[in-house]
């Protein structure tokens, strides 16, 4: 009997005293605030999110996603508040092990398809009034950058979804927005607006910005092993095919 209870404290002592690892317990992944179609808090619903979950269920874990500004996500990884975060590159997270790709972001100049814009270099946006997305100037490459410090009709909106009616309302030639995005707040303005026609109005996808990878950035080399094996495995078994393809048809239905 002394020797059982000798054993049994011994085990409890190296259950308590065993490093807690990040496959112990419920994966937290930081993101920004809503981001839609790719992110929307509250929900957890988005094209994103359905990957980054099929991903980790496809390896039998466990996830929750926490909200905050970029800046509040990326202080809270830094401190290890959080397991991993999402629209990670190398640039921005250095030391951090990285995933496979996880979703692309495809930067587009739009315009309205009637107007038949040539736009095939960013140069030609000089010929037109442009809106971009918040902080495009910063964050797209520095071609765009350049080109825009010269250009006297452009300007920025904060609120994507008010660049979207600024192009389908005629206020302005060219918008600067992620495909998908757009997608999403044009669904939003015909569903709010479903008596004005000029919601509906066929654009064009201008491919002068450069396509944008984003990764999940991990603390835990093991733990982006098994995100990446988990992304796979729905890659090749159709999942991930089926996921991109549902959100293109509820974006282009206008259900989304």
């Amino acid at each position: 009997m002394r020797s059982l209870l000798i054993t049994l404290l011994a085990a409890l002592q190296l259950i308590f005293s065993a490093p807690l690892k990040a496959q112990d317990h419920q994966i937290t992944i930081g993101s920004g605030f809503s981001l839609p179609p790719y992110m929307t808090e509250g929900s957890n619903r988005g094209l994103l999110a359905e990957i980054i979950r099929s991903s980790f269920a496809a390896v039998n874990t466990e996830i929750s996603f926490q909200y905050g500004t970029n800046l509040q996500v990326m202080d809270g990884f830094k401190a290890y508040q959080t397991d991993a975060v999402i629209n990670a590159t190398s640039s921005a997270f250095p030391s951090s092990y990285l995933s496979d790709v996880v979703i692309t972001f495809k930067n587009r100049a739009i315009s309205l398809r009637d107007n038949n814009f040539q736009i095939h270099e960013l140069n030609a946006l000089l010929k037109y009034s442009v809106i971009g997305f918040n902080a495009a100037s910063k964050l797209l490459n520095n071609e765009f950058r350049e080109v825009v410090a010269q250009h006297e009709q452009y300007s920025e909106m904060v609120k994507q979804i008010n660049q979207v009616d600024a192009l389908l309302s005629g206020k302005t030639d060219v918008i600067i927005a992620d495909e998908l995005i757009f997608k999403y707040f044009r669904s939003q303005l015909v569903r709010q607006n479903y008596k004005q026609q000029h919601y509906l109005a066929e654009v064009d996808f201008h491919p002068v910005l450069p396509e944008t990878d984003y990764r999940i950035a991990f603390h835990d080399e093991n733990l982006r092993n098994k995100f990446n094996k988990g992304l796979n495995i729905i890659r090749k078994n159709g999942t991930l095919f089926k996921i991109h393809q549902r959100y293109q048809t509820l974006l282009d239905s206008h259900i989304f």
